[in-house]
């Protein structure tokens, strides 16, 4: 009776002084301050969880954050968080604990520390490459479109095609922006490999713009153990079904092309379709948890049969067998394959890219609206535009990057899925 009771006070002292969420820690509001200092305190919110959740969820909140920065126009912080998050990608096959760990059969998935889908991380390169072309750095925004191609072709255990045509594609434009046109040729026949419609810079091109809608890839969980990841395919008709952009400059239209659908990029590899994700670490815990309960129903049969039989050998090794089925079956449990379903919350669906002169937009009336697919109705952000092309374009020749975006700037403080 004392025992239970004291395993009784145990569990209710654990409770009660267990954190609210599982993978966060406590941290003091001076620290959140010194962290703070230089930093929009707009943010304050989001980065007292991002020091909270540590480095298990650092890449994604560096993600997050950085994306909600980008958005708007906070292009410092959104270097600076991009920046922490390539540095830690480009450990993901490293020989360090963090990559043993994850290799490991013995540690769940959703214990490793977030490095994202090879899609996700190459988002984060293409957005890096983005402020790097709003500031004339075109030698780096090529480099980093070269690095999201990098990571595009690196997941789980081997090495795919890189097929993101975006990142051809701006890799392409840094080239022609920065004079260099065998360059320019050479990736831009790279893009439409994949994407045979993109426009080919032309000598009197200027101006890119970006545009981007619909809602990011979301990840879930199926199988026995619920270690397998898959993503929502509603999402994926959801974002179709999404808004395109188009901008009127007088009596000219603007097109666009569709450079990617990350719904697309999420769910291939090297542009071969998959099912599932974690599906050997799976096949793993289903056989050893069989082999257990055979170990465990062998020495059962050889105990019982050594008592009858008053066989102590007979007895001891059933005890054995036995033994050898419970370890067996712990390392089953042990191995919790749960997929780890964390994902990049705010990223879209849909990039597309169109082209123009700084000599078009500024002799000529223009007007920018997303179209909704379904509808086809019309939201109207050309005050927007407007205020990007007064604010980020330079009264020059010099080449100039426009982004747009239909998607809200609210996010949670917190991924829905811890």
């Amino acid at each position: 009776m004392k025992v239970m009771l004291l395993i009784v006070v145990f569990l209710f002292v654990g409770c009660s002084s267990a954190p609210k969420y599982k993978y966060e820690s406590q941290i003091k509001s001076s620290e959140l301050d010194i962290f703070m200092q230089g930093k929009p305190i707009a943010y304050r919110p989001w980065f007292d969880v991002y020091l909270r959740q540590g480095q298990r969820n650092s890449v994604l909140n560096e993600m997050r954050i950085g994306l909600l920065a980008f958005q708007n126009q906070e292009y410092d912080l959104a270097a600076w968080l991009f920046d922490r998050a390539i540095v830690k990608i480009e450990t993901i096959f490293a020989n360090n604990k963090t990559a043993k760990k994850a290799r490991s059969k013995f540690t769940s998935e959703e214990v490793k520390d977030f490095k994202g889908d090879p899609y996700e991380r190459a988002m984060v390169y293409f957005y890096r490459g983005l402020i790097y072309l709003i500031r004339d750095d075109y030698e780096n925004a090529r480099a980093s479109m070269l690095g999201g191609l990098l990571q595009d072709s690196l997941a789980e255990d081997q090495e795919y095609e890189q097929d993101f045509s975006s990142h051809f594609y701006l890799a392409a434009w840094a080239s022609h922006c920065n004079g260099n046109q065998s360059q320019m040729e050479d990736y831009y026949n790279q893009a439409i490999k994949y994407k045979p419609y993109l426009p080919k810079p032309q000598p009197g091109d200027n101006i890119l713009i970006v545009a981007t809608s619909g809602i990011s890839p979301i990840k879930k969980r199926q199988g026995k153990y619920n270690e397998q990841r898959y993503f929502d395919s509603y999402a994926d008709l959801a974002s179709y079904q999404m808004s395109r952009p188009e901008l009127q400059i007088g009596t000219l239209k603007i097109p666009f092309f569709i450079s990617d659908n990350l719904h697309w990029q999420a769910t291939t590899r090297g542009g071969r379709a998959i099912d599932i994700i974690n599906k050997g670490k799976a096949v793993f815990k289903e056989n050893s948890g069989k082999a257990g309960d055979s170990f465990v129903q062998t020495g059962n049969t050889l105990m019982t049969q050594g008592r009858y039989s008053n066989n102590k050998k007979l007895g001891n090794a059933g005890a054995a067998f036995a033994l050898i089925g419970l370890v067996s079956k712990g390392i089953s449990k042990a191995t919790t394959p749960t997929a780890d379903i964390r994902y990049w919350d705010n990223l879209p669906s849909q990039i597309y890219l169109g082209k123009s002169s700084k000599s078009q937009i500024n002799d000529s009336s223009f007007s920018f609206n997303f179209i909704d697919r379904v509808s086809q109705e019309s939201n109207d952000y050309s005050l927007k535009f407007g205020q990007k092309v007064k604010n980020e374009l330079q009264p020059n020749s010099s080449c100039d990057l426009i982004f747009m975006t239909n998607k809200s700037n609210y996010l949670t403080f917190r991924h829905i899925n811890q």
